[in-house]
């Protein structure tokens, strides 16, 4: 019996939080060209200006927080997913082997039942054998004792 394994390995690959990180500056950079061509009063754009700039820091530390939380539970899925399946191939591993030893008793069995019946089939020839030539050389003896007599 042979075991097939199974291969379904899962590899880690990581949110790219650099990624969306240059797409939230892209966003905040041309919302800053917007302020500033909107011709609004100085101050006004100032606040506006400032205002984009911290709703940017706001949303590049939820980036990276959420993107490391999702990158570490994606991890742990991998890990858990691949010793599973080390697992389950090492169960069936085990159990191919025991089934293989099993069989490979029972062949020896067999094996040694049929060697002990044809050394007790030889016993029962060699006796028979035996048995007939001292039957022969009795009735001899018997033959040539009567005809003496």
């Amino acid at each position: 019996m042979e075991f097939k394994p199974i291969g379904n390995y899962l590899t880690y690959s990581p949110f790219d939080i650099w990624q969306e990180q240059n797409r939230l500056n892209a966003n905040a950079r041309a919302t800053d060209r917007s302020i500033l061509n909107s011709g609004g009063n100085q101050g006004a754009q100032n606040a506006a200006l400032l205002a984009n700039a911290y709703n940017n820091q706001i949303a590049s530390g939820n980036v990276y927080r959420q993107g490391l939380e999702y990158n570490n539970n994606l991890e742990k899925q991998v890990a858990e997913h691949n010793t599973d399946v080390d697992k389950f191939n090492s169960t069936g591993f085990l159990d191919a082997d025991k089934a293989n030893q099993d069989a490979a008793l029972k062949a020896r069995g067999y094996k040694f039942d049929a060697e002990k019946e044809a050394a007790l089939l030889g016993q029962r020839i060699d006796d028979a054998r035996g048995a007939g030539i001292s039957s022969g050389v009795t009735g001899l003896g018997n033959m040539f004792f009567n005809w003496a007599a």
